[in-house]
């Protein structure tokens, strides 16, 4: 059948046989609003828009996974990591067992024609989270792309240089003191100390004086020096957007959502003792929807870093959905193969049987709340995975690119052709660098004449 390449989904470079690469775990969405294919169909579009930028399809489940291609979609010598630990731990499969299953086309294969997916000797289709398992798509990133990338400063530009200098975990690492509330302060009550500068913060931005507020570091080193007070800010400042968030405000908010669990377990086994009935009903609405930390996260930090963002959707397949497909696949394949109606009826009993598990099975605990739990017990566990991975998915934006399974690739590439594409984007790109450095300078004129 003959072998084939793939492209890097967020540059287009040829990823062939030997190159370092990285594949990123997706699980398609169930709701992207204006940008269902089928309204496509209806009425069109000129763009996809979308608050979600780059994941209006599809989620990353994981964090990146680090190998080298091998043809076929295959992928060799795999990295062992923070995350591969973590992957490993949840699905009880080893990094080599998962990514078969990652790069295997043909997982709808598993019932129907198991010798031709690569699936079907590592999976067991009764158990919850290997179902779950091959509900996930991959994208892929050429490996030496992603490793320049993700060890650049990126700034976010703007405000989003830094993290908000009100985060008490960066006051401290500053030499701040917290010296409590001030009640009597409807916004900015928490107060902080270093010599005779004094800092009031909401938890998030910071104010001093006469209701004046600072945005940045080198605000607040002026601010410290006219007080007379040393203030250190090179590390914190060395520091990416992603780093600061993982440093100074990740590890916290777990911490928090971790305790109100506690109490809420807690809770109920002091009930059992007294009040049996109020605590198995309590038991039987957690059973529903378990006892999470994610729970009490909402839009936060920690829920944005560790791929809980829009994580609405069943882990599991949808066993209502799944015996639909099987059913619409069985009749397919008999009409065209010739299979018997006992080989159809024995594959029906098989997807049949483990669907019925699937559906009384309860529900498992996210694989986003094992990561969660593994930066809280272990100092700097996944630090690199998270930040360079987000420091690299900003990039899919600026480019208007979308995590999604990609195309493959003309066999060995076409690097000369793919020289040609962006040496013409380069050309673009260079003259507009150029045309808005021109409007810069046009802007400083008119402000000096006002």
């Amino acid at each position: 059948m003959g072998s084939w390449d793939v492209s890097c989904a967020l540059t287009g470079v040829h990823i062939g046989v030997g190159d370092k690469v990285v594949i990123v775990p997706l699980q398609l969405k169930n709701d992207v609003y204006d940008n269902e294919l089928e309204s496509m169909r209806l009425f069109g579009n000129t763009n996809i828009l979308s608050n979600d930028g780059c994941n209006v399809y599809f989620q990353e489940v994981s964090y990146p996974i680090f190998g080298t291609y091998a043809d076929y979609d295959g992928i060799d010598e795999i990295v062992k990591d923070d995350n591969t630990a973590v992957l490993e731990e949840y699905f009880g499969l080893t990094i080599d067992q998962i990514v078969t299953v990652l790069t295997d086309n043909r997982k709808s294969e598993i019932f129907y024609q198991p010798d031709m997916s690569d699936s079907s000797s590592v999976l067991d289709m009764s158990n919850p989270k290997h179902a779950e398992l091959t509900t996930y798509s991959i994208t892929w990133i050429h490996g030496d792309v992603y490793s320049k990338l993700a060890k650049g400063n990126n700034s976010q530009g703007g405000w989003r240089e830094s993290i908000e200098l009100g985060t008490p975990k960066l006051l401290e690492e500053l030499g701040f003191k917290f010296k409590g509330e001030d009640k009597k302060r409807e916004r900015y009550n928490q107060k902080y100390t270093k010599g005779k500068l004094t800092l009031w913060s909401d938890g998030t931005w910071i104010n001093v004086g006469k209701n004046e507020s600072i945005f940045y570091f080198k605000d607040l080193v002026e601010i410290a020096k006219a007080k007379g007070v040393e203030l250190d800010v090179t590390e914190a400042e060395s520091k990416n957007y992603y780093e600061q968030l993982y440093d100074y405000k990740l590890k916290p908010e777990i911490e928090e959502c971790l305790e109100h669990r506690r109490v809420s377990e807690g809770l109920i086994k002091e009930l059992e003792g007294n009040d049996s009935d109020t605590a198995n009903r309590l038991r039987e609405i957690y059973k529903k929807r378990p006892l999470s930390i994610f729970n009490g996260l909402g839009n936060t930090t920690a829920s944005y870093l560790l791929l809980h963002k829009d994580y609405r959707f069943k882990r599991s397949p949808d066993p209502v959905k799944l015996r639909e497909h099987y059913d619409q696949h069985m009749k397919a394949r008999a009409s065209w193969s010739g299979d018997s109606k006992a080989k159809v009826n024995a594959v029906n009993k098989k997807v049949n049987a483990c669907i019925d598990v699937l559906t009384k099975s309860e529900p498992a605990k996210p694989l986003a709340e094992v990561y969660g739990e593994r930066v809280v017990e272990t100092d700097g566990c996944l630090r690199s995975n998270i930040t360079e991975w987000f420091t690299v998915k900003t990039f899919f934006h600026t480019l208007g690119r979308f995590l999604f399974p990609i195309g493959t690739s003309p066999q060995w590439g076409d690097t000369e052709a793919l020289k040609t594409v962006l040496t013409a984007a380069m050309e673009v790109v260079d003259t507009e660098i150029v045309q808005h450095k021109e409007f810069d300078v046009e802007d400083e004129i008119e402000l000096e004449e006002v």
